[in-house]
């Protein structure tokens, strides 16, 4: 029997098609052969072929919260490039003690500590060398401190890790590092047993051994693909921004008082323009009307309010420490302009602040010294000389030695502690008016 020859549109489509997947084929073998021509934006979501063999040598999951961690004395490597810069811009290497955390080998040893620490990679020091941290500076004021920060940590983390690591050292004081919309983790978090099970909560714990950012998610082994979802993250999220400009500017006029300033906020020096996303999306954020209302956030207060109840339980005071982003922090310095009235990190600190009111718990703001400092900085100044990574998010080592600056009066000179507001039972919502 002889077969009837294909229609020769059909030729012509299986040979295109053919054509393209070669292509395809060719270009990814290309880029898996010499990756350094795939862009730095890119390499961020490549998955390596190793890289559960890297998590288990290096990462220590537990069955109970903080349910993840460094492995004890491993040394921990970032990969640097791309949005975290050379060497030289972000520190990548630091040592875990025997206790799996950023410490100088002597303190896990140590049966008592003055302070404590806890927090995510604003308190770890990710991007700076260990002996420029403000943890670590702490201690060469003389204030025996220990450093419970880890990347990626929620809220819920940071109060297991007390409760394990922290409340046996017995500390005087134990200082909480929240970073600026840290909250929105909690939601990891609302089933334990499903976080237990799953172990897919751990952010940039998760991602660490891959080239990849602390809010990474999604990571590929094709090369194409990581091109694809690097390109989807810068270009999509722009359009769909456009999309919603409307909506924003209706909500931000609203609340800023200033709507006729919205549309002039350009970057008018030139060295922040690298940091133009960030500086202008300050009083673009929808969700911050509804903050107090967020289960993530009650969640947030809740762990807050049982790593003070602990603390007490111990006779130790707590600091909560508030860090804001590079974005407002830059905000005045780059456009000229004064921040909006109300924006999602300024309602945060108004609701922290309120929360330690009402617990008797000192309130650290660092949002306006380290605008102050930013804003009195000549426009020649070194990018050294600023609060943060010349690319990557985090701070520098100058503003670890502001943090420490401010921190100092509280440690001298500690307000009484009075006790905690009767309502704290069941633990305070945050309905403090913004």
């Amino acid at each position: 029997m002889k077969f009837k020859s294909l229609p020769p549109a059909l030729v012509n489509l299986a040979l295109t098609f053919s054509s393209v997947i070669l292509v395809i084929a060719a270009m990814e073998l290309f880029l898996r052969l010499f990756p350094e021509y795939l862009p730095p934006g890119a390499r961020q979501y490549m998955q390596p072929p190793n890289q559960e063999v890297l998590r288990k040598a290096i990462i220590e999951f537990l069955d109970e919260s903080p349910y993840v961690k460094f492995k004890p004395n491993v040394t921990v490597e970032y990969p640097v490039g791309g949005s975290r810069g050379t060497r030289e811009q972000f520190d990548p290497q630091w040592k875990a003690d025997a206790k799996g955390f950023r410490n100088p080998p002597h303190l896990a040893r140590l049966p008592r500590v003055d302070i404590v620490t806890v927090g995510n990679s604003f308190t770890l020091g990710m991007g700076v060398p260990s002996d420029k941290i403000w943890p670590y500076l702490l201690n060469r004021k003389g204030y025996t401190t220990y450093n419970l920060g880890i990347q990626g940590y929620a809220p819920s983390q940071m109060e297991g890790t007390f409760r394990r690591f922290g409340l046996p050292l017995k500390p005087k004081i134990v200082i909480i590092g929240y970073t600026s919309q840290m909250y929105y983790r909690e939601r990891f978090f609302f089933n334990k047993g499903y976080a237990q099970e799953l172990k897919k909560f751990l952010g940039d714990m998760e991602s660490f051994a891959a080239s990849a950012r602390p809010e990474i998610r999604v990571q590929t082994p094709f090369a194409l693909h990581a091109l694809y979802l690097a390109a989807r993250n810068r270009y999509l999220t722009r359009i769909l921004n456009e999309q919603w400009k409307e909506d924003l500017r209706e909500i931000d006029q609203g609340l800023s008082g200033r709507p006729e300033e919205r549309d002039q906020e350009t970057i008018k020096r030139d060295r922040f323009r690298i940091y133009e996303q960030e500086i202008l999306s300050v009083g673009h954020r929808p969700d911050r009307n509804r903050l107090e209302h967020l289960r993530e956030w009650k969640s947030t207060l809740e762990a807050l309010s049982n790593i003070d109840r602990m603390a007490r339980s111990i006779g130790a005071r707590v600091i909560l420490l508030f860090f804001p982003h590079r974005g407002e922090t830059y905000f005045r310095k780059a456009t000229g302009l004064d921040l909006p009235d109300n924006f999602l990190s300024k309602k945060e600190a108004r609701l922290l602040a309120e929360f330690s009111r009402k617990r008797g718990i000192t309130f650290v703001d660092l949002s306006l010294p380290l605008r102050t400092y930013t804003d009195q900085l000549p426009d020649e100044a070194p990018i050294d000389q600023f609060p943060y990574l010349p690319l990557d998010g985090h701070m520098s080592a100058t503003g670890h030695r502001l943090i420490v600056k401010e921190l100092l009066p509280h440690l001298e000179n500690p307000a009484p502690v009075p006790d905690p507001a009767p309502a704290e039972n069941p633990p305070f919502s945050g309905t403090g008016s913004p």
